[in-house]
């Protein structure tokens, strides 16, 4: 147990009380109102990160807290779109119902469920932004207005902007918003560009 930072792989007291975090963290997430399917409602959608991961914690380490990201992103939106958080399903036992109760009360904040499909919920989003990970690249394939909060390669494609200073996030997310696709030309140029270092 010295060397190890998650107990609940090798302590069986650990993995059971883990398991019934999950149970209660299940029943808190049925609890709570949050969508399956995407409204009609113009929206902009965030999702949740898995952590500890180091795509947030060493690339995008002013990023860590995502209730500050959230609230922070919630007051950055014209009143008349919604942000649409969509859980991170493999980090589903890690929020309480008081937790997902507060991210539902910052302005304008719908939950997604954590296993709805996340491709129905991209194409319905005006704008998708994303700390790092897959979320981002997926809707940069599909053209989709991006803005990166952490430092990415995705910031080669076209329609993906990275946020400056704090100040100027009003701003970029009503450029966004207004934003026209990239031609598919330009994106898969960006996509052979993305892989080439692999």
């Amino acid at each position: 147990l010295r060397f190890t930072d998650e107990p609940t792989r090798s302590s069986v007291t650990a993995a059971v009380r883990a398991l019934r975090n999950s149970g209660a963290a299940r029943k808190a997430i049925s609890a709570v109102p949050a969508l399956s399917n995407p409204p009609a409602a113009l929206y902009v959608l965030f999702g949740l990160h898995n952590q500890p991961e180091s795509s947030i914690d060493v690339w995008a380490p002013f990023f860590s807290n995502q209730m500050w990201v959230i609230e922070t992103l919630s007051r950055s939106l014209p009143p008349q779109v919604r942000l649409l958080v969509k859980i991170h399903k493999s980090d589903v036992s890690k929020y309480s119902r008081e937790q997902l109760e507060r991210m539902r009360a910052f302005p304008g904040v719908d939950l997604v469920r954590p296993f709805a499909d996340s491709r129905a919920f991209i194409d319905g989003a005006k704008v998708v932004i994303a700390i790092q990970g897959t979320m981002g690249l997926e809707a940069a394939l599909l053209g989709k207005p991006v803005i990166m909060l952490g430092d990415s390669p995705v910031k080669i494609f076209p329609s993906v902007s990275r946020i400056g200073e704090i100040t100027g996030l009003p701003g970029l997310v009503r450029r966004k918003l207004a934003e026209l696709p990239p031609s598919r030309d330009s994106i898969v140029a960006a996509y052979a560009a993305y892989l080439s270092p692999f």
